[in-house]
């Protein structure tokens, strides 16, 4: 069994209808936030509160999508916790009925913690130009941070199994910005994720969405960064450690070595002791990870190996041709790789976790 999710703010009376329509195929309840909406929309949500098979709950004030979301949420876990997932929808009728089938079929056949995304065709030529840019931006850092590409990083119409969703009321954002939370949470976590092509949709050229456009898209992209950096912090203490301990060797530990064998012995020395870092910071992630830790860690002492190769001939060069400090030349080097080997290990991720649905 499935249940709908649709937060709504100001909604048109064509909600109840759609509400309807959605329980008439068996999904249900459908539960509608109520998130804080002007009281002269008070009968459309005791319209909708009448309606067997549906829930309302009200915010008082407006909290933001993100903020209804994990309201619905709670909700759905302390009453439906034996239900096989749930489905979020937004309140302007966009989002078409069949796929919204589609997406709760996939949830009832599933086994193991998954989510899915709808995705639309953004090129269509009903597709508003702002809707089109912002989403085409934001999936465009999306892809270069994380590493995987979700073409409508903006879309409301996604499925998650039920597993997921106490872990979900963790995730920081009240507002739009939630949702791009939810997709890096995903990312991070290495769960599956199914992509379904679905209906593009927009209506009166989407006048009924209260996305505010430079105030949300912002938050968003703000959002995408700041969890980015969060994730790879441990990642640049590493490589901190990784650049004092060959600072240290290079010039207090093989003064009276030959350049090339002191370049070498230093670099290896402090890929061995970042990577023990690496270890200790990662280690529980090893063992929680869907991934098997045998193949992870091969994989990453694989990476280890590649990158000390080419770190030791790429700052070996630069410090015979170029008149600079060398652990600043190890800096630059070992940056434009790490940058390089997340983007290739981010996507052979992704690539084993992404399925694509039709």
């Amino acid at each position: 069994m499935v249940s709908v999710i649709i937060p709504s703010l100001n909604p048109d009376k064509s909600l109840t209808d759609y509400v309807k329509k959605i329980i008439n195929n068996n999904l249900k309840p459908v539960i509608i936030v109520n998130d804080g909406s002007n009281c002269i929309y008070n009968n459309i949500f005791e319209e909708l509160a009448d309606i067997e098979g549906c829930i309302v709950l009200t915010h008082e004030v407006n909290r933001g999508k993100g903020a209804a979301l994990k309201t619905a949420y709670r909700y759905f876990i302390d009453n439906y916790p034996f239900y096989s997932g749930l489905i979020t929808a937004d309140a302007d009728g966009q989002h078409d009925i069949d796929d919204i089938i589609k997406i709760s079929k996939i949830i009832e056949n599933t086994t193991s913690k998954k989510a899915v995304l709808g995705q639309r065709d953004l090129y269509n030529k009903n597709v508003p130009i702002r809707s089109r840019i912002g989403n085409a931006t934001s999936a465009l850092l999306f892809s270069v941070l994380y590493g995987c590409n979700i073409w409508d990083t903006q879309s409301g119409l996604r499925g998650f199994t039920t597993d997921l969703i106490e872990s979900m009321l963790n995730i920081k954002g009240d507002r739009y910005d939630y949702e791009m939370n939810v997709l890096a949470y995903l990312r991070i976590k290495n769960i599956d994720i199914i992509k379904l092509t679905i209906k593009t949709i927009y209506m009166n050229d989407n006048k009924g969405s209260h996305f505010r456009t430079f105030y949300d898209a912002s938050r968003i992209f703000i959002r995408i960064l700041s969890s980015f950096f969060a994730y790879i912090s441990k990642y640049i203490a590493a490589s901190l450690i990784d650049l004092l301990i060959f600072a240290l060797c290079f010039y207090l530990f093989f003064i009276d070595v030959e350049l090339a064998q002191k370049i070498l012995l230093a670099t290896i020395i402090a890929r061995i002791g970042s990577s023990i870092v690496n270890y200790i910071v990662n280690h529980k992630k090893l063992s929680t990870d869907d991934i098997p830790p045998k193949n992870k860690v091969i994989r990453y002492y694989l990476f280890w190996l590649a990158q000390i190769i080419v770190s030791y001939f790429a700052v070996l060069k630069f410090s015979l041709t170029e008149n600079i400090n060398i652990v600043f030349i190890k800096l630059i080097v070992d940056l434009l790789i790490s940058i390089i080997s997340y983007q290739i290990q981010k996507r052979l991720d992704f690539k084993k976790r992404t399925l694509k649905y039709q």
